[in-house]
């Protein structure tokens, strides 16, 4: 996130790809002529299995999306004030924020939205959106293993009905515990026992449950 940002920054791509779409208002035609360039840049800076990359300028207006072109010039505030992306936008002054599941334009599969403010110096701040597909993150906690938020909201479930509904089970998780106990057992409502880990990153509190 922090070598993505730098890159933005340096180059000044919100104040340049808004301008680009004024230019045509609010068309592609010219977007498309930089998109390959901003996607190598970007690319060359980061790691891992993101399913797509946004920007959003000061209005809330996407001006840049790698992959789901479905999304670009679209307002978070008004087209897209249903999604995660109206989330990321609201929370951009927030340092590091991570928003909850949802189905975007044009996308057939559940990702989390990791978003922060990219601003410096005499450029134009804008919102920087890493999209990660959930499925990737079910690869590395495991098929059985579901994550739920500090409200009991499933956030990554094997069911995707279960999606942003909530844990049944949650009031048996033990969130008080010491730092130094990371993982505890109840019996779940099914009659099966079920093990939890607590994980923290600064203000992100995720419960990963297998049964």
């Amino acid at each position: 996130m922090v070598q993505a940002k730098k890159v933005i920054v340096d180059h000044d791509l919100v104040k340049n790809l808004t301008h680009l779409l004024r230019m045509n208002n609010g068309g592609d035609k010219y977007y498309l002529l930089e998109k390959e360039s901003i996607t190598m840049l970007i690319r060359s800076v980061t790691e891992g299995a993101y399913a797509d990359f946004i920007l959003v300028n000061e209005q809330g207006t996407v001006v840049y999306a790698m992959m789901n072109h479905a999304l670009f010039a679209k307002n978070v505030l008004a087209a897209l004030k249903n999604t995660s992306l109206k989330a990321c936008y609201e929370n951009r002054n927030a340092g590091l924020y991570i928003g909850p599941s949802s189905l975007l334009p044009d996308d057939r599969a559940y990702t989390i939205a990791v978003s922060s403010l990219a601003s410096g110096t005499n450029t134009l701040p804008g919102t920087f959106i890493m999209i990660i597909d959930i499925s990737k993150i079910r690869e590395v906690v495991g098929d059985n293993t579901s994550i739920v938020d500090s409200s009991g909201t499933y956030i990554i479930a094997g069911d995707y009905s279960k999606i942003n509904a909530h844990y049944r089970d949650f009031e048996k998780i033990n969130l008080s515990r010491p730092e130094g106990e990371k993982t505890a057992y109840f019996t779940g409502a099914a009659g099966r026992v079920c093990r939890y880990t607590v994980f923290r990153h600064d203000d992100l509190l995720w419960i990963l449950v297998s049964e």
